[in-house]
């Protein structure tokens, strides 16, 4: 932790860094998320008749959550390292 005061570059460098993965993280699980809410139904007799149907309608909901929750913990890595800045 020493290193990261007497270098005000990486401290950025390491903000930034753990600022795009939390976002990336947020970002990915609600995409995922989201494209799970359609599915697809074969049926195991014919390969080419599927039937689209759709998941619980707390899919949508939840993933704009989860971007939120992932949004205000950048926030706090960004205001955390203001704070404690030399």
């Amino acid at each position: 932790m020493a290193i990261l005061q007497r270098h005000p570059g990486l401290r950025l460098a390491a903000v930034v860094a753990a600022v795009a993965l939390i976002l990336a993280a947020a970002l990915g699980a609600a995409a995922a998320l989201h494209w799970h809410q359609f599915v697809y139904y074969c049926s195991p007799q014919s390969a080419v008749q599927c039937e689209h149907t759709w998941t619980p309608g707390w899919v949508n909901p939840a993933a704009l959550g989860i971007c939120l929750v992932g949004l205000a913990v950048a926030a706090g890595v960004v205001v955390a390292a203001r704070r404690s800045s030399p």
